[in-house]
């Protein structure tokens, strides 16, 4: 058991990674293999936060929204009583949520997790590249929400701070 959690968080890994590269249909197989080891110890109640992120943004990949919604939700509520509101894990699990709600067609659910992302990343005052990634994602869903000055402004911001981590 230990060994499927080791090799579907590496899967996982691997698939994003692959993803990042240009390289979708490669990261499928990776993420298909990685949700059916999780499936199992999911069954037992014996993932963590982070692997049920890992494990929401698999399934997102792999076009199971409502299945990534709820393991995301899982995950978020594991990870606030686990590690409190401002960790890193948790960002990411409100990446993937903002990302789920998206897919869904949502756009007006996306704006609390990625407003809250944004928020969290921006009290640490710590430069991350993270931030004009939620920056872009926000910028999205505001788009979508017709929101379109806020949209563009967000998306501005991102592309400055985006600039930084090119140098």
């Amino acid at each position: 058991e230990i060994y499927a959690g080791f090799m579907e968080q590496t899967d996982h890994e691997v698939g994003r990674l692959l993803r990042l590269v240009g390289r979708p249909e490669e990261a499928r197989g990776f993420h298909a293999r990685g949700v059916a080891l999780q499936q199992v110890l999911v069954a037992k109640d014996e993932v963590d936060g982070a692997g049920l992120r890992a494990l929401a943004d698999a399934l997102l990949f792999l076009g199971q929204v409502d299945e990534a919604k709820r393991h995301v939700e899982q995950a978020l509520t594991s990870m606030e009583k686990d590690l409190g509101l401002v960790s890193s894990e948790r960002i990411e699990a409100l990446l993937v949520l903002g990302d789920v709600q998206l897919a869904r067609g949502e756009p007006s659910a996306a704006l609390s997790p990625l407003r809250t992302a944004l928020e969290a990343l921006t009290q640490r005052q710590v430069a991350s590249a993270r931030v004009p990634r939620v920056r872009r994602r926000l910028a999205r869903a505001l788009r979508l929400t017709g929101a379109v000055e806020e949209g563009c402004e967000q998306a501005r911001r991102a592309w400055e701070e985006l600039g930084v981590w090119s140098k």
